[in-house]
């Protein structure tokens, strides 16, 4: 008997330990991807093994988190910053799956034009613009150029909006000087080239639409403004600000002989919609450059 209650004792503890790992959860989705970085938006998560999961957006605890079954979790996003954040659920047993960079957050503080610097040249020369401190890394920076004698040049790395005319650049290890080259007849009218840096939400994607005649300008057909962006235009003529609506602020303007002018426009949009009208007038073979900061 006592060998037979001894048999019995080992099974049952062979049993109890030989229970095999629940499997590790998986992530496939959150719906919706992006939110405010205000928080408590509901969102749903779409996986595999999820079981008394926990969840965290960019660090942050989720709110309401409820295990609705092993392929679903629902709960309430925390408040965040702006930009792309991981999605970390723990289970119960402390297992973790990452979806990484899977919710972005937006909506954050409103961009502003933090400085400004233009300069011209009266014999269509190049122009130098001066930054002291130099821009710090990732903040947005944009410039114009206005010549009747040749054509400006950006610095190395910038990306072209209007060909000869506007450009903009995410700041990586800036200098303290931008040279801005000119090509073309050196003739008496010169030039002249506005720039500015923008602060504020995250420079990922930061022209996300521009639109250039001659007449008028408008946002381009189709387009949804989110909250809190900065609408800036570049002009190729300052003069071009002049009639204005709607809220818009000449940040710099730099004029050659008086006529010649590089010029740079910004105007706030608090929420959400499309804009879809001309907020101005553009002189005759003068255009001007609307791009939109996320």
């Amino acid at each position: 008997m006592k060998k037979t209650a001894y048999a019995i004792a080992m099974f049952r503890a062979a049993a109890a330990g030989s229970g095999v790992a629940a499997a590790a959860p998986t992530f496939s989705s959150i719906t919706p991807a992006t939110g405010d970085v205000a928080g408590g938006e509901a969102v749903v998560i779409a996986g595999t093994g999820f079981s008394g999961s926990s969840v965290t957006i960019g660090g942050a605890a989720c709110t309401s988190v409820v295990t609705d079954s092993s392929i679903q979790i629902s709960c309430n996003t925390p408040a965040g910053t702006d930009g792309a954040k991981d999605v970390v659920v723990t289970n119960g047993d402390t297992q973790i799956v990452t979806g990484s960079s899977a919710f972005t957050y937006t909506g954050g503080a409103a961009p502003v034009i933090a400085r400004t610097a233009s300069d011209e040249d009266d014999d269509a020369m190049d122009v130098t613009l001066t930054f002291s401190p130099a821009p710090a890394d990732g903040v947005l920076l944009v410039a114009c150029a206005e010549s009747a004698d040749g054509n400006f040049s950006p610095p190395a790395g910038w990306t072209t909006i209007t060909a000869n005319r506007a450009w903009y650049k995410i700041a990586s290890s800036e200098p303290t000087t931008f040279l801005f080259p000119q090509s073309g007849s050196k003739g008496d009218n010169g030039g002249s080239v506005a720039m500015a840096e923008i602060t504020g939400n995250a420079a990922s994607s930061p022209i996300e639409d521009t639109d250039a005649a001659i007449n008028t300008v408008t946002t381009p057909a189709g387009t949804t403004l989110g909250s809190n962006r900065l609408a800036v235009a570049l002009a190729t003529d300052g003069s071009n600000f002049t009639s204005m609506t709607n809220s818009w602020t000449i940040a710099v303007s730099e004029n050659v002989n008086g006529s010649r002018k590089a010029a740079i426009g910004y105007k706030s949009i608090a929420a959400a919609g499309s804009t879809g009208t001309s907020d101005w007038d553009v002189t005759a073979n003068n255009t001007v450059t609307l791009c939109v900061k996320p």
